[in-house]
């Protein structure tokens, strides 16, 4: 039975890495397996990001969960966790991947919108997240976790820079919203009825720009989208690339910036429709040391009011849909 945790806060995260600590001891987890599918997939990707950048004594992937249930890694057994993510803790994939998990004898974190979910029903620990705070939401919890983690198993250095990063990321991210509306009212204005955009980022952005492309553009608004690594842009995607073909990109603040500057200059030179969402205009060198690992929580809020603008100037909610919750698939 799952150890529900209400009312996430530092203190019950804390407790969760203690209690996965008492579970494998030092030395005993070998694997961390982020799963879930779509845009929670996504939101998980800066926790993987994050423990395969940093982790030493573990190593980390991030899988769609219906391919986890089917396709189980051999190594998912009791050295491993495996943290799984459903928005209302429904999705039936990612809750039969957390009971794959939990068959193989892996230690379940669970988190939802929800206290009582197919998700939760196979889970040691599980998190309701509270989506009116980027800092407990869902990703927001998973990294938060991520960064307890490194420092219970590998005595990570940078804990207490990512403990004060965390305290600031809720008011840099409401400000940094609030920053970008107008431009994104006009980008939404300018490009309301476009066929196609791209979406473009590198390092732990690329869930921002997945999450753009497959949720917001292709699900919701029904645009055509592909999202594109800002490092294999040019090895195969750039011959696309046209003075009105528009794209859209997140510039990391990180380790990875050169990556999007090196596109971007590539765009700049022929492509007239570039939208550019750089981090550092917004506020994300707050973070100091740990900057590249929290900054997708901001520019996927940046994003999100991006897409928001777009959905008005179409005139089309998000909400609606075609084929999902409507057809059977």
């Amino acid at each position: 039975m799952a150890k529900i945790v209400r009312n996430a806060s530092v203190s019950s995260i804390r407790e969760a890495s203690e209690e996965i600590l008492k579970f494998f001891g030092q030395g005993g987890l070998r694997h961390v397996y982020t799963v879930a599918c779509g845009g929670s997939k996504a939101g998980l990707f800066p926790m993987y990001y994050l423990l395969n950048a940093e982790g030493k004594s573990f190593h980390s992937e991030n899988i769609t969960a219906n391919e986890f249930a089917l396709a189980t890694p051999k190594a998912c057994d009791a050295t491993s966790l495996v943290v799984a993510m459903s928005a209302a803790g429904g999705t039936p994939e990612t809750a039969a991947a957390a009971k794959k998990a939990k068959e193989c004898g892996a230690y379940v974190v669970t988190i939802s919108m929800k206290e009582e979910c197919p998700l939760s029903e196979n889970s040691d620990f599980h998190f309701v997240q509270d989506p009116a705070l980027v800092s407990l939401g869902g990703q927001g919890l998973a990294v938060r976790l991520g960064f307890e983690l490194l420092r219970a198993f590998d005595g990570y250095g940078l804990y207490q820079a990512a403990a004060d990063g965390f305290e600031k990321l809720d008011a840099v991210t409401d400000k940094a919203r609030a920053d970008a509306e107008k431009k994104a009212e006009a980008w939404a204005k300018e490009h309301k009825d476009d066929f196609i955009c791209y979406t473009m980022a590198s390092g732990a952005n690329f869930n921002v720009a997945y999450t753009t492309s497959i949720c917001h553009l292709m699900e919701m608004e029904w645009v055509h989208s592909n999202s594109i690594h800002s490092g294999e842009y040019f090895h195969g995607p750039f011959e696309i690339t046209d003075e009105h073909v528009p794209f859209l990109i997140y510039v990391s603040g990180g380790r990875t910036r050169a990556l999007d500057e090196r596109a971007l200059r590539f765009l700049n030179k022929y492509c007239k429709e570039v939208e550019v969402i750089d981090a550092k205009e917004y506020g994300t060198e707050a973070f100091g040391a740990v900057e590249e690992y929290l900054e997708p929580m901001v520019l996927g809020g940046i994003g999100r009011t991006y897409m928001t603008k777009l959905a008005e100037a179409k005139k089309h909610p998000f909400l609606w849909r075609k084929y999902m919750f409507k057809e059977e698939y």
